[in-house]
């Protein structure tokens, strides 16, 4: 008689554990490599020394040639945006992803 009531507690445990993502939000490793992206893109743009104009044409065209090579679409990309800005604690662990990642490929790229 025990072991269905233990079978379920550990379901109820790991399914509140985890919050469901809503439909058309990236997970948050995708959500990770996709911000990753933008902002090394965004720095790329900003070395050109374009005025604030031209520089954001630049970048809008370059942002939606990055999604699609991610295979991530505009409007799944600005609902996940929405999504995590709203869940903060989980963009900040995303954000914690996006530095140690930036951190290992400077020190990397530093090494002979």
């Amino acid at each position: 008689m025990k072991k269905p009531f233990l079978i379920i507690c550990l379901f109820i445990a790991f399914s509140c554990s985890k919050e469901k993502l809503p439909e058309g939000v990236l997970d948050k490793d995708k959500m990770t490599e996709v911000l990753m992206e933008i902002h090394l893109l965004e720095a790329k743009i900003q070395k050109l020394y374009l005025p604030l104009d031209s520089g954001m044409v630049v970048f809008k065209h370059y942002e939606t040639k990055l999604l699609e090579d991610l295979g991530v679409t505009q409007e799944t990309y600005d609902k996940s945006l929405i999504y995590y800005v709203d869940h903060s604690e989980d963009l900040g662990k995303i954000y914690d992803r996006i530095v140690d990642s930036l951190m290992l490929k400077q020190n990397t790229m530093k090494q002979p």
